[in-house]
């Protein structure tokens, strides 16, 4: 069995046009994708070594790096991203990612040491120039209303993408965490 590592991620909506992104820290951004400049939703680790659910870490994030408090009631759980990175000595990592989309959330944005800034985008109009490789192939699906679970392949800092996108609409999510190359419709 793969060491897979666990994220959540996502974002505050604002009505059903306009998304909230953050603007990653430019040094950071270069030595983490080899890019000079990032926008992404917000997230990262979930601690399970304490205990820490997928959408507890989303909150704890969202604040981390926004200054935003999610309204817990508001979350929906949105996607599920099972990710592999090609490394270029031929090794993978895998990540499992949960997708999270705030309604609400209270709070003053500012910056933070992961995020230099933030920008409120159309949701049909986002900076996919300055995101990563997979964003544009199930970011429109979630926008649109559908929960989805994508399995992505990438290169190592997520800027190509190694094989095309698989996704699957869900009505909900698995209670079990699906596993790689093990999701009957994704195979």
């Amino acid at each position: 069995m793969p060491d897979i590592k666990e994220v959540a991620i996502g974002t505050v909506v604002h009505g059903h046009q306009e998304v909230l992104l953050g603007k990653n820290d430019r040094a950071r951004s270069w030595v983490k994708y080899q890019s000079p400049l990032r926008y992404s939703f917000y997230g990262g680790k979930i601690r399970r070594d304490i205990g820490e659910r997928a959408l507890d870490a989303f909150m704890r994030e969202l604040w981390e790096e926004s200054g935003l408090v999610a309204d817990r009631d508001s979350i929906e759980k949105v996607a599920m991203i099972l990710m592999t990175k090609h490394l270029p000595n031929g090794g993978r990592r895998f990540l499992r990612m949960h997708v999270f989309l705030a309604h609400k959330a209270s709070g003053l944005l500012h910056r933070t040491p992961e995020m230099e800034g933030w920008r409120w985008c159309n949701q049909r109009a986002l900076p996919h120039y300055a995101m990563l490789a997979a964003d544009p192939e199930w970011m429109p699906q979630i926008f649109g209303g559908k929960k989805v679970i994508a399995q992505v392949e990438v290169d190592m800092y997520q800027r190509h993408l190694i094989k095309p996108v698989i996704l699957q609409e869900v009505g909900r999510f698995p209670e079990d965490r699906p596993k790689f190359n093990e999701c009957p419709s994704l195979v």
